[in-house]
């Protein structure tokens, strides 16, 4: 395993790892609190009964005097009722694994008397106290008068053990209080015990947990990983040139996305591969046409068999024209495609500036029989923010193309409206129309209908690609549909500028 399966897998150890450190350490903490607070809330239920002692005591007695004297009571209260807590200290004396003093022989007199505690005279064995230990139950335990103040034991801290305090009651009233300091920590080797093993347990159950998180992780590393794979071994095809490799999409996810546009790239590539295939040869095509009149035509002239006259020279210097136009359109299309054409935007008034262009093409309608008109009342007044010359070259290409593919007699009709931000310009022609399946394909370079509109009329078909470039460069659109007139229908969309009257 390696690369980024192994960085997957172990990102997912790492935070369940991280996960299960900070969720066990929590929980002990918490188990521990709790369980404390649990033995704390045990411990005061086990004073009842020297709860009750005390309140016989002092209904009998009538004070707490007899517990101010000395510990005597209290030690004899504590053995009492407290025995059983603590449990009885193991005889010191006694050797490991020898039975207790009841299960044995008694030891002769003068081994009993050797053993005998020394008491000095008028001591009694009743008055010691109970064991100091703070930590003891014993030592945990204070009586209090009705003031709370300290009849014996040790003090409580002000405020904080409240909660632990029991009331002693005569007749409805407190005559003192019995109090229980909490443990800080347990005291009991079984508590403890049963804490230790709850950590063990969780030890134990973090690490099964890690072990399941790895069986699980691998295989979805390995699932997240095969596109990802897919994705590199296809890449490569592609850098070598192989367009036409594909990626299954495995999901809908990022990765599944990632993979659809991948597909999409390597259809963009295959598609442009083909256009520049077909760029290639069709430019070839449209040079070697001209070239090749021009060479027939020259080379007829030096055998002779043709005279240089006015005749073959006006027809080299049409050809020489149109090869001419054509190495300009691809010049334009080569800066358009570098993002070099140059653009002096500024407001400009559609109307008068779409009126010029048509004037210059009046003479060539006329000599083609074909009809001019323009409807440019609802656009007077109105600004676009554009280029003077460029728009200058859409409305020539457009009407250029009407008139090459129109037929005599035709008629050209030029409508305009507003339509929200846009001003609408929309350029009809009449017979012969393009067919519906053929009007997207008319803005592609080089793109001409070989029927009806075909290479005969002359034209390069770059023209209309070259209008896309420019009504693009405005932020406008361009679109192509059958005409009302019987012909092509021209539609262009222009941003109106803001300061339009």
């Amino acid at each position: 395993m390696s690369g980024i399966k192994l960085k997957l897998v172990l990102a997912f150890l790492f935070t369940t790892a991280v996960s299960l450190a900070a969720m066990a350490s929590f929980m002990l903490w918490s188990f521990d609190r709790g369980f404390l607070a649990y033995v704390n809330v045990q411990e005061q239920k086990t004073l009842e009964p020297l709860h009750r002692a005390l309140t016989q005591h002092h209904r009998d007695q009538g004070s707490w005097e007899a517990f101010k004297r000395g510990n005597q009571l209290w030690g004899q209260l504590h053995r009492q009722y407290l025995r059983g807590l603590n449990g009885p200290p193991e005889p010191r004396d006694r050797p490991r694994g020898e039975p207790a003093r009841s299960d044995r022989t008694p030891p002769p007199s003068d081994e009993r008397s050797r053993l005998r505690p020394r008491v000095r005279s008028g001591e009694n064995l009743d008055r010691r106290p109970p064991p100091r230990n703070d930590e003891s139950l014993a030592g945990r335990i204070t009586l209090f008068d009705a003031e709370k103040n300290v009849v014996i034991g040790r003090p409580l801290t002000a405020g904080k053990n409240d909660n632990f305090l029991i009331p002693i009651e005569e007749s409805g009233v407190e005559v003192g209080f019995l109090g229980l300091r909490p443990s800080n920590k347990l005291q009991n080797l079984i508590d403890v015990g049963f804490i230790e093993q709850q950590g063990y347990r969780l030890g134990f159950i973090s690490l099964g947990a890690i072990a399941l998180c790895l069986l699980i992780a691998i295989p979805i590393a390995g699932q997240l990983v095969r596109p990802i794979k897919a994705l590199l071994s296809a890449t490569r095809e592609l850098t070598a040139g192989n367009h036409a490799v594909r990626t299954e999409i495995f999901s809908t996810d990022e990765l599944g996305q990632l993979t659809r546009n991948f597909n999409l790239l390597g259809e963009t590539l295959a598609s442009n591969e083909r256009d520049r295939k077909q760029w290639v040869s069709d430019i070839s095509h449209e040079l070697r046409t001209p070239l090749a009149v021009i060479r027939g035509q020259t080379e007829a002239m030096l055998d002779g068999i043709r005279e240089p006259n006015d005749r073959e020279l006006r027809l080299l210097n049409t050809k020489v024209l149109h090869l001419g136009e054509l190495v300009d359109d691809l010049y334009e299309l080569s800066l358009s495609d570098q993002g070099a054409l140059n653009y002096h935007k500024e407001a400009v008034y559609l109307a008068g500036n779409l009126q010029e262009a048509i004037d210059d093409f009046l003479p060539k309608m006329q000599a083609q029989d074909i009809s001019l008109k323009l409807n440019a009342g609802n656009i007077k007044g109105f600004k676009v923010f554009a280029d003077q010359k460029r728009l200058q070259q859409l409305w020539s290409n457009l009407l250029t193309n009407s008139s090459r593919y129109t037929d005599s007699p035709g008629q050209i009709e030029i409508e305009t409206a507003i339509a929200g931000k846009f001003a609408s310009i929309i350029f009809n022609d009449s017979a012969p129309g393009v067919d519906e399946n053929n009007l997207p394909l008319l803005f592609k370079r080089l793109f001409r209908v070989e029927k009806s509109r075909g290479r005969g009329t002359g034209g390069a078909g770059l023209g209309l690609s070259i209008c896309t470039d420019i009504v693009r460069a405005h932020g406008g659109e361009i679109v192509a549909k059958a005409s009302k007139l019987g012909g092509l229908s021209i539609e262009v969309m222009l941003p109106l500028h803001s300061q339009s009257a």
